[in-house]
């Protein structure tokens, strides 16, 4: 059919020239990696991460964000939220709808959530106890903001494993400022058999 060859043909041309755009603007903008998702679709602040929140803490390593309680009342001890460093905190606050952040909140839990920093070649020899230090600069300012002598906190991936040593070092001093910790995919045991490992 000579009609369906030439809209075929229009089509993969049409494809074509789509991706050798896509290319182009990867090129220009993006590393030159490609782009996995259409980045136009998202804007902070209005159908990501749209919960209301302030930076009430920054050091080099991280900004902490406060989020405003969605509920009559709040419990005592605040939540602190430690997403992993290699992915941007609104990962936890998603969409309206969508979000661990506005669940809490409308759940009457106090939200802080960690905004870690993007780190430069300036920032090469950040280590382990520079993003756990940081941690524990960021549980400070949470419990100086509340009142609360300890939280609760949760922590996710890469998070999870920075948490961890951080709790390690606390248990080894006596230290209780975290009173329960909650993990989301985060890989302690690395001995265990598992499709990771």
């Amino acid at each position: 059919n000579p009609a369906a060859l030439k809209k075929a043909a229009e089509t993969k041309g049409a494809s074509l020239g789509r991706g050798l755009v896509n290319m182009l603007r990867d090129a220009a903008t993006n590393g030159a990696m490609p782009a996995q998702v259409d980045k136009s679709a998202f804007e902070v602040g209005k159908n990501l991460a749209a919960s209301a929140g302030a930076v009430v803490f920054r050091n080099e390593v991280l900004e902490l964000i406060q989020y405003a309680p969605a509920s009559a009342d709040v419990y005592a001890r605040p939540l602190v939220v430690v997403p992993p460093q290699i992915n941007k905190f609104y990962v936890l606050d998603l969409a309206p709808g969508k979000s661990l952040v506005e669940y809490a909140v409308t759940s009457g839990l106090q939200v802080f959530l960690i905004s870690w920093r993007n780190p430069t070649p300036a920032q090469r020899d950040w280590g382990l106890d520079t993003y756990v230090s940081s941690i524990l600069e960021a549980i400070d300012a949470t419990c100086e903001i509340t009142g609360s002598p300890d939280v609760n906190a949760l922590a996710a991936c890469a998070g999870g494993i920075t948490m961890m040593a951080l709790l390690g070092h606390l248990a080894a001093k006596g230290d209780r400022r975290v009173h329960a910790m909650s993990l989301l995919v985060a890989l302690l045991d690395t001995e265990a058999e598992s499709l990771v490992g």
